[in-house]
């Protein structure tokens, strides 16, 4: 088996393997150059795509139109958000004829209900638990963990900020807004104004940097992953698994992300509830012991979760024990 990604990573982590091919997927521009592309593909090719929503769909009608049997697995795509409008309600269509094509999605949440409704996977879909991407730097000590007194509520992907802002504004705890562009917001699902913000919230415009983000959650008491309560993805994953990498508290919103995939971890509150969201945050900020055992099962838990290395072992020993694998170890740029 040969497996083509777009995980840089996972031909770094396979080349000391000798029973499986990796090969970078190319860039090809068209719709066109890449049914040449396919069609060039042996049998025992696998196309593997992580997060990527666009380059699944488009491998997807690819392979359709090239009549192409090589399985096509997605891993930790965020597919989309229930339609609104008439030409949304057409793409998720499109989306649906597409996606019928793509053989696995491997999925970070065991609540796929929304996605089934949408996109009738039917079945097609299994619970793949995320990692800790602060893990290494945790584990070598290269990032320091420490309690400056602040709320923050982090990340990009469909949050629901004015549901945070009002229940911030109800604590009048020490606040940090991290936040990126509009434009990158909107790309992702998020909205929102900083105008009139209270007192006690902080909004600070971030560059994205990935180290950076890990930092501002590092240094805070209690972080908070607000979700929108239309969403039908595993959004929010990664902070919460950062949060808890940490030991921090983590307080949540009710989305698919924290549903059975997280018990007695996290604390998680009604989606667009500010009243429930801040009276949580405020006794986890002020009640010292609630906050160490909740932090204390948190940590314990990461571990179960782990790093790159045990994400991307998993990946592999999917891979071969439900595709199967032969081959020697060949990795193209």
């Amino acid at each position: 088996m040969k497996i083509w990604s777009n995980m840089p990573e996972l031909g770094a982590y396979l080349s000391t393997r000798k029973d499986i091919q990796h090969a970078d997927l190319p860039s090809l521009p068209t719709i066109a150059s890449m049914v040449r592309w396919v069609r060039g593909l042996s049998e025992t090719d696998l196309l593997l795509v992580n997060t990527d929503a666009t380059l699944t769909l488009r491998l997807a009608a690819a392979s359709i139109i090239a009549q192409a049997k090589l399985p096509l697995v997605s891993l930790d795509c965020l597919l989309g958000l229930p339609p609104t409008t008439a030409m949304a309600r057409l793409a998720t269509y499109l989306k649906k004829i597409l996606l019928a094509r793509v053989d696995h999605f491997l999925l970070p949440q065991r609540d796929t209900q929304g996605l089934e409704r949408l996109f009738h996977l039917n079945g097609r879909t299994s619970y793949f638990p995320f990692k800790v991407n602060a893990w290494q730097a945790l584990q070598s000590g290269d990032l320091t963990v420490v309690d400056e007194g602040y709320v923050i509520h982090a990340g990009r992907t469909m949050r629901d900020i004015r549901t945070f802002i009002e229940a911030m504004r109800i604590t009048k705890l020490p606040t940090v807004l991290l936040y990126q562009d509009q434009d990158t917001g909107r790309e992702h699902g998020t909205s929102w104004t900083l105008s009139a913000l209270p007192e006690n919230v902080v909004a600070v415009k971030h560059n994205g940097d990935p180290r950076s983000y890990q930092e501002y959650l590092a240094r805070a008491r209690v972080i908070v992953v607000a979700i929108e309560s239309h969403v039908v993805t595993s959004a929010g994953i990664s902070t919460i698994l950062d949060g808890i990498g940490m030991g921090k508290c983590v307080v949540a919103t009710d989305c698919p992300a924290v549903r059975g995939v997280f018990t007695d971890e996290i604390a998680v509150v009604p989606a667009n509830d500010s009243t429930a969201l801040g009276a949580t945050v405020l006794k986890l900020f002020q009640d010292e012991h609630e906050r160490d055992e909740l932090a204390m099962r948190a940590h314990r838990a990461a571990g179960q979760f782990g790093g790159t290395e045990r994400y991307l072992r998993d990946i592999v020993d999917f891979l071969s024990s439900r595709f199967g694998a032969s081959a020697s170890v060949s990795t193209v740029e």
